[in-house]
């Protein structure tokens, strides 16, 4: 379990991962990858980083100004990844 935490998607985070997916699907810059591009974001919220945060690397992903289904979705992203506990340093990537 520990390893999918670290490397992969937890089931608690699916939902919110599936829900961005949908509201990223036609927007991703054609030299981006909507996968990376989730794991990018979900990594960052496991890392605690705002929503700012999250929204200026999305802006920089899509190619159309993020709307507010595609923001309602980042946000269930950040509050429901699981953050990474024990000796994970305040670095956020």
């Amino acid at each position: 379990m520990m390893l999918g935490g670290m490397n992969g998607i937890l089931l608690e985070e699916r939902a919110a991962n599936t829900c961005l997916s949908d509201a990223l699907k036609n927007a991703i810059r054609p030299e981006e990858n909507l996968g990376e591009t989730l794991t990018d974001l979900r990594i960052m919220a496991k890392q605690g980083a705002s929503f700012q945060d999250l929204e200026e690397v999305l802006r920089d992903r899509i190619c159309i100004a993020p709307n507010a289904r595609m923001l309602s979705a980042l946000e269930r992203l950040r509050m429901e990844a699981v953050p990474w506990t024990g000796n994970v340093k305040a670095v956020v990537n």
